[in-house]
């Protein structure tokens, strides 16, 4: 998670900077005669981290192949689902993409965490990799826990025109809970569907995202819901990522 990297590199850099001054004698030996106890703090602090880095690269070594056996089975189910709603619709497989999150974090700090995207059987590039709950299609499903679609580039095209004042003045949940801002750095394609998924506890844990050149029609037609069903459930047996999957992804 963003929020406690950033204060993990704040904390090692500051434990890192008391000890350097220290051994340095800056300002003075004095100084430091004085503030044993910060040394204590900073090296404590660095020997956990020296331990933790170690452990948690150890953890990823020994499920490496648990790893790739979840990578391989996340991206074929994806590339499954892809290639049925090519099939029963009227897109072409470079105008779909198929995202996965899950929930991830805790309290204020939860969030949509991509897991895998698709799109002509290759990673999607230029995809957010991190979602508010609540915020565009996928946050909105996660917390309603319902099945969200919309003809997305008309919807923003429309807001877009109607001007800022009006996108703010427009209740919470009828502008996905985006601030003006986040709607027009959105991707615009012509259609999308968040479908979220459910854990065996029965807890929503995640979204699949599908986008593309969809039709209304199409978005909500039983035969794409249906796809969208089947790979839920897949991605339900699939389970959470393995122990260390998360910190080989840098996430």
């Amino acid at each position: 998670m963003t929020v406690l990297r950033v204060a993990r590199a704040a904390l090692l850099a500051v434990a890192t900077t008391v000890v350097a001054l220290a051994q340095l004698h800056l300002p003075s030996e004095r100084f430091w005669e004085q503030h044993h106890l910060a040394q204590w703090i900073s090296v404590g602090l660095l020997a956990l981290f020296i331990v933790g880095e170690g452990v948690a690269s150890v953890a990823v070594a020994v499920q490496q192949d648990r790893i790739h056996e979840y990578d391989n089975d996340i991206r074929t189910t994806l590339t499954v689902a892809l290639a049925e709603v090519v099939d029963v619709t009227d897109a072409r497989w470079d105008e779909v993409a198929i995202r996965y999150y899950r929930r991830r974090g805790f309290w204020i700090w939860r969030r949509l965490i991509l897991v895998a995207a698709l799109h002509a059987v290759a990673a999607v590039r230029d995809t957010l990799h991190s979602v508010r709950l609540g915020a565009g299609p996928a946050g909105v499903a996660v917390e309603t826990e319902e099945i969200v679609s919309e003809q997305w580039r008309d919807f923003a095209q429309s807001a877009t025109r109607q001007g800022r004042n009006a996108w703010e003045a427009r209740p919470v949940a009828e502008r996905y809970g985006l601030s003006w801002g986040e709607l027009r750095r959105s991707a615009k394609p012509e259609g999308l569907v968040a479908y979220p998924t459910f854990g065996e506890n029965g807890q929503v844990d995640g979204c699949i995202m599908l986008s593309g050149t969809l039709k209304a029609s199409e978005l909500a037609g039983e035969q794409v819901l249906d796809i969208l069903d089947s790979a839920a459930t897949s991605l339900d047996r699939a389970g959470p990522p393995p122990r260390g999957w998360w910190m080989s992804r840098g996430r």
